[in-house]
């Protein structure tokens, strides 16, 4: 966009439904460098700034462009640098225009920010694991290795938090699904399990570093994270499956992940639990009401529980988050925001839950949350509701995150006997 005259814009949207974000610019000012999922996954789009002239760096199967960052230009425009995508883990690339593509020795798990020195002559990456907490490492032309920039030292022993394992299940319309499991790092056998719904839901549980995520570990608990189908990662078609489906295909995917869970050695079948925030608080909630019999416990923060009453209730962003979601507002499509929300089936809910919520949250208001608990409470129903008076959509102060994780895992520990 011109900022003298805001008319004179141009689009670089190849069609329509395609996403093309983070854009950089070479060092010439001539080229442009994005994302785009216009051939159905993220790749690298070259574009001539004033010329319709566009080509896409080619990946391999099952890989896509990072959509985290944009990418990084080198230093004679000649080549650019981003985080290639392939089943949960991300790796830093060299891509030459020309078309050869090498991948930088960084360590096994997922890039998280990058950049290069004006020179070209210095590579820096922010990496981790799920076991192996964040590090900034440097690279140098000619190196074939990297160096750690930040402190190695922790006062966790590192060699005691469990080791991911990547995992494929199939859902119950026959759809792959691939997650992450960590097994139980503390007790002993058979461990109750816990199925971490993400939030978004167009998100995704990548090999990245998650104190969380190894807090259930070191509590006891077995773990599987499952990339359910929304999740992005995936590809364009996975990503848009939720679309005009919340709480539907992404559900099964969830509760064919607790199906998995229960054929795994050293788990406790009949115990269990979901666990998540936001969408993944909205998937908690639909699990206990419409699978009541997979799941012994469950524990959502900040989740949603009436899609209507948000929309009416949520910020403009959220509004059009729901909208695009849904396919239409609540006008439009009534019938579907009724039946996809924890609200209308909570009579079919038979496992304990513990719902918190911050007393200032914009995109997942307190109001619906509170009628759904006066809800249990009428019915009699085991709950625990906890509110942070302080706090809006998540939990920005630390004390308040250690205080809902580890009240969390107390929580289902006594539910389930552990």
């Amino acid at each position: 966009m011109n900022r003298k005259d805001p008319a004179d814009t141009i689009s670089y949207k190849f069609k329509d439904g395609s996403k093309e974000f983070c854009p950089s610019w070479s060092h010439d000012d001539k080229k442009l460098a994005f994302p785009s999922d216009v051939n159905g996954k993220n790749q690298i789009a070259i574009q001539d700034f004033q010329g319709t002239e566009h080509f896409l760096l080619s990946l391999n199967d099952e890989e896509e462009a990072d959509d985290m960052q944009g990418p990084c230009w080198g230093l004679m425009d000649d080549r650019v640098y981003y985080a290639v995508n392939k089943h949960g883990r991300t790796n830093l690339d060299e891509h030459h225009l020309s078309g050869k593509r090498t991948a930088l020795p960084f360590p096994k798990g997922t890039i998280r920010a990058y950049g290069v020195s004006r020179d070209g002559k210095v590579i820096i990456a922010l990496n981790s694991s799920l076991s192996s907490p964040h590090c900034v490492y440097l690279k140098k032309a000619g190196m074939h290795t990297v160096v750690p920039l930040t402190p190695r030292k922790y006062k966790v022993n590192t060699a005691r938090l469990a080791q991911p394992r990547s995992v494929w299940y199939k859902s119950s319309d026959g759809l792959k699904i691939h997650g992450w499991y960590l097994p139980a790092a503390s007790g002993t056998p058979p461990h109750p399990a816990v199925v971490y719904a993400h939030g978004g839901p167009w998100g995704q549980i990548l090999d990245r570093w998650d104190p969380f995520l190894q807090a259930l570990s070191q509590s006891g608990f077995g773990l599987l994270a499952p990339n359910f189908r929304g999740s992005t990662g995936y590809g364009a078609e996975f990503r848009n499956m939720d679309l005009s489906d919340p709480g539907g295909g992404d559900l099964e995917d969830t509760a064919s992940g607790a199906e998995w869970l229960t054929k795994q050695r050293g788990i406790n079948k009949s115990k269990i639990a979901i666990w998540g925030a936001s969408y993944g608080g909205y998937m908690t909630l639909m699990a206990l009401v419409k699978k009541p019999r997979v799941f012994a416990a469950g524990v959502a923060t900040v989740p949603i529980t009436d899609w209507q009453k948000m929309y009416e209730l949520s910020d403009a962003i959220m509004r059009k988050f729901e909208f695009e979601l849904f396919g239409g507002s609540p006008k439009e499509k009534g019938e579907l925001y009724r039946d996809r929300s924890p609200m209308t089936h909570i009579s079919k809910i038979k496992a304990p839950v513990l719902i918190s919520c911050g007393r200032h949250d914009s995109r997942c208001p307190i109001q619906p949350i509170e009628k759904f608990v006066r809800k249990l409470e009428e019915m009699n129903h085991p709950h625990e509701f906890r509110v942070e008076e302080k706090e809006g959509h998540g939990f920005a102060r630390v004390d308040a995150m250690v205080r809902e994780v580890t009240l969390g895992v107390k929580y289902l520990k006594k539910t389930l006997g552990r």
